[in-house]
């Protein structure tokens, strides 16, 4: 039902992150790295950096190929948008 939703719905990254969170607890890492990417993309690039950054830390374990991409593009304000992050050391490392 998920991966329908994120088809009709490819711009709603609630859609991608409650993805995630099933890949996660199915024990899919590399699928839920995947889904809370699209999820930390859309959401820095609507202006929520301290979500992306939350979410990001979360890729690193699961992905950490994934999450140095993400992180790159945080930082750098690249295609994902114009994040910048406001305070990374307030970061929760608690899974979702």
């Amino acid at each position: 039902a998920y991966r329908q939703l994120q088809q009709e719905k490819p711009d709603d990254f609630n859609v991608h992150g409650e993805l995630g969170n099933l890949y996660y607890m199915q024990r899919k890492g590399k699928e839920a790295a995947a889904a809370y990417y699209q999820a930390a993309t859309l959401l820095a690039a609507r202006g929520y950096s301290s979500d992306a950054m939350r979410l990001m830390q979360i890729i690193q374990r699961l992905d950490p190929e994934l999450g140095i991409k993400l992180q790159q593009e945080l930082f750098a304000g690249g295609s994902s948008g114009t994040a910048t992050p406001s305070n990374p050391e307030s970061i929760p490392s608690d899974s979702p």
